[in-house]
């Protein structure tokens, strides 16, 4: 059986063995034990166990009286826009990262919107493990609300500091393969305000990967091979999160992510 994976960016299991809803329940009693009637922004990516850990990870922080804003299936940069926008205590994102199918994830960020710090890992973890969670009674129990627009909020944070004219004016051919993670919700929101033309690879957003998700070139043959073909001005892969970006040129050579 695989171990649970903790540390400052978070937890991390496989699914039914090392990963389980009490996993889930604790880590929203710890949360919202430190964070007592403070809010907390939850997101995640495609992965199909995603409602199972969310609503087990809500359960915990609504006991605690800690309120909850969800903004559903979307890339990781996008919840730590939220947690700005809504000067939250933090959030939790619903994701594995790159690791595969059979894994996934909570995220702890905390009110800067980034993973935590030693110190605060420290602290969520003695809390965590000693289980001394305090529980609200029935006046003080947590809210709960969605967000259904947290995408196009982040697409108007980026428009806001980014010049958009000389994109719309490129005539740019994008292909893009979100692999059927966070990236087939978010990406064509944004490329569709910046009326580019694109196509998606693996467009659905079902959480049934089409290849190994970390975007690596040996992982990314489909994408390669189509940017060969010439029909293409610049090729894009993202991981099930979307908080990474691998660039494919126009004769379908990979240049990766560090340039992005």
């Amino acid at each position: 059986m695989t171990q649970l994976i903790k540390s400052t960016s978070g937890i991390r299991g496989v699914i039914g063995e090392s990963l389980t809803p009490d996993i889930a329940l604790k880590t929203g009693l710890t949360l919202g034990t430190i964070n007592p009637k403070g809010t907390i922004i939850i997101g995640g990516d495609t992965r199909t166990s995603h409602t199972m850990l969310k609503n087990s990870l809500t359960s915990g922080l609504i006991a605690t009286g800690c309120n909850i804003i969800d903004i559903g299936k979307v890339p990781t940069p996008t919840l730590q826009q939220m947690i700005s926008y809504y000067k939250a205590s933090g959030g939790v994102m619903i994701t594995a990262s790159h690791n595969p199918i059979i894994w996934n994830g909570l995220k702890l960020m905390n009110k800067h919107g980034s993973f935590f710090s030693e110190e605060e890992f420290n602290n969520f973890s003695k809390l965590y493990d000693s289980e001394t969670f305090k529980l609200s009674d029935w006046e003080n129990q947590g809210n709960y609300k969605q967000e259904y627009n947290a995408i196009n909020k982040h697409i108007e944070k980026i428009f806001s500091i980014f010049p958009q004219d000389p994109i719309k004016n490129s005539n740019l051919k994008v292909l893009i393969d979100p692999n059927n993670g966070a990236g087939c919700i978010a990406t064509p929101l944004l490329l569709d305000k910046l009326f580019i033309y694109y196509e998606i690879l693996n467009s659905k957003p079902s959480g049934i990967f089409s290849h190994t998700p970390e975007p690596t070139k040996d992982n990314l043959e489909q994408l390669q091979l189509e940017m060969k073909k010439g029909n293409f001005d610049i090729g894009f892969a993202q991981d099930p999160d979307a908080d990474r970006l691998v660039i494919i040129d126009e004769k379908g050579n990979f240049i990766g992510e560090d340039y992005s």
